[in-house]
């Protein structure tokens, strides 16, 4: 099929009809994600030029002037009679990133943030969760589920959810019979759900057609590694560290950000605000 350049990435015309283009799309979606998530209009140029993602006919190479034209192109939320890749909420989180990556604010929140960023994910569906954040209001922020089968947006404070990990840390330490962890449950349940997870994201590549070798290679490798740590003998060591760190620990109303990156993988963020902290030996507390 071929690109019409004049037209933005993402569409092509096919029998007079202007059209989503779903390789295309499917790579708008991941920019937009990724950028919002933290990542560099550089790193993102450097990606989809080692992926061999074709921009134009003759072209497959990509630079950060190129990422920062689609990040700031609104025709992908459905302006100007285009069909939407993206939703609003999604365009304004990368477009605020900009900002946010020029200046920083209050260093000690945008550094706690920024550690909750990076292991916060919905509890429905297991997906990264994306930080809404707008400067003219800062009690209001929003997570949003960045799977578009799932989308959950939660409104909750920078400080409530800090709060709510302090708390949940505070418990594990009152609690210590908490973080007791069957081997059935360490072995099987972690195991099959890591098979299941790789065996789909290999289905929906191979069912878009829109992959190579190398990145098959990649997933069928992260996929061996996580099963590799969820061994017994590794999830031994993850159960002891976890546990011994806990029991040095003593209770405190600001976040211990040692103890949480010693022993925490994930937030858990419900649609109510609430959360549980994913541990490293497996739990969810």
């Amino acid at each position: 099929m071929k690109k019409h350049r004049s037209l933005p990435f993402g569409y092509t015309i096919t029998d007079g009809r202007l059209i989503i283009e779903p390789s295309e799309a499917e790579a708008i979606r991941k920019i937009f994600a990724d950028y919002a998530g933290g990542a560099s209009l550089s790193e993102l140029a450097a990606t989809l030029t080692k992926l061999q993602i074709p921009y134009s006919e003759k072209r497959t190479d990509w630079n950060k002037n190129m990422v920062a034209r689609i990040i700031g192109n609104r025709k992908y939320t459905g302006a100007d009679g285009f069909d939407p890749i993206i939703d609003l909420d999604i365009f304004k989180e990368a477009n605020l990133s900009k900002d946010q990556k020029i200046k920083k604010q209050h260093c000690h929140d945008n550094t706690t943030i920024g550690i909750f960023r990076a292991r916060l994910i919905c509890k429905a569906c297991g997906s990264r969760m994306i930080r809404l954040y707008e400067k003219r209001n800062r009690e209001q922020v929003r997570w949003i589920c960045e799977n578009p089968a799932c989308r959950i947006r939660i409104c909750i404070s920078d400080e409530l959810l800090e709060c709510r990990v302090v708390d949940r840390m505070n418990l594990i330490i009152d609690n210590p019979d908490l973080l007791e962890c069957p081997d059935c449950y360490l072995i099987e349940d972690s195991g099959s759900i890591q098979r299941s997870r790789t065996a789909q994201e290999l289905g929906r590549m191979c069912d878009s057609g829109n992959y190579s070798d190398e990145q098959l290679l990649d997933v069928i490798l992260s996929g061996a590694q996580k099963r590799y740590d969820q061994c017994p003998q590794v999830q031994g060591n993850a159960i002891t560290g976890v546990s011994i760190a806990f029991s040095e620990a003593e209770k405190s109303e600001e976040l211990d950000t040692e103890l949480f990156l010693k022993t925490a993988n994930h937030i858990l963020l419900d649609a109510d605000g609430s959360i549980q902290l994913r541990l490293k030996n497996g739990k969810d507390i």
